[in-house]
């Protein structure tokens, strides 16, 4: 990135949500003292919890049977429906290697997300490949695409064409929706947009995803990623028709 950024940008970069600047006078001079009060105020925001019910997928004729029921109750509806997906691997310590997915999540509504246990099936079932794949089921997440193309190497999934046919990736959203020019992450994003911290345990992000069965700390925490991813979404759209009725 050039280092002349211009003031357009730079003005869009500092937009801060209101519960952050509250009671703070920016002064530019004192970054120490903002930073000290952005941790401040981001302590007190609650953790955001998974309220609906996980359902857990390790065998590939029951993912096979979840994902055809989800295809066809989404190809039914009017309009397309919003998902949030994820996906988690375990991390290599070997320098340039990158171990395979071994877990995707999909939240298809905010009562409900499916966990399927990647490395339990050899890779993508048939079913979950062609839900993957459904035009009419809007595949969110922060970093999405590059889920995709991860998905695409580890299990020549055709990224390409459902990247330009049904996904929406949320820093891309966020950043029209809320004139601003972040690189998000998804904690932070949850902060701004739903006031509420994202659980991010090392050291279950760090576990090891291919073991059978996956623990509940793991489940809760996979279904939190894309039920949150799920959320943004929803909301933001809700202050993209806001904005748009002014």
């Amino acid at each position: 990135m050039s280092k002349n950024v211009s003031s357009e940008t730079a003005a869009r970069k500092r937009k801060l949500p209101s519960w952050l600047i509250a009671g703070y006078q920016n002064d530019e001079a004192n970054p120490r003292s903002f930073a000290c009060l952005q941790k401040q105020q981001e302590a007190k925001l609650p953790f955001l919890k998974f309220p609906g019910n996980i359902i857990y997928s390790h065998n590939e004729s029951d993912c096979n049977s979840l994902c055809e029921n989800i295809r066809q109750e989404v190809e039914r509806l009017p309009e397309a429906r919003p998902a949030g997906v994820d996906i988690e691997w375990p991390v290599s310590y070997n320098r340039g290697q990158q171990d395979k997915t071994a877990v995707l999540q999909i939240c298809t509504s905010l009562d409900t997300c499916f966990v399927f246990h990647l490395s339990c099936m050899q890779g993508l079932s048939t079913e979950l490949r062609k839900l993957l794949d459904c035009d009419k089921l809007i595949k969110v997440g922060l970093g999405i695409h590059g889920d995709l193309w991860k998905l695409e190497r580890d299990f020549d999934l055709s990224a390409k064409r459902i990247i330009e046919s049904s996904t929406t990736d949320l820093t891309t959203f966020a950043n029209t929706v809320l004139n601003s020019a972040e690189n998000w992450s998804l904690d932070r994003l949850s902060q701004h947009v739903l006031k509420r911290r994202l659980v991010k345990d090392s050291d279950v992000r760090m576990s090891d995803w291919r073991g059978f069965p996956l623990s509940s700390t793991q489940l809760s925490y996979a279904a939190i990623d894309a039920y949150a991813s799920l959320l943004i979404y929803l909301e933001l759209q809700k202050m993209e028709k806001s904005n748009g009725s002014h």
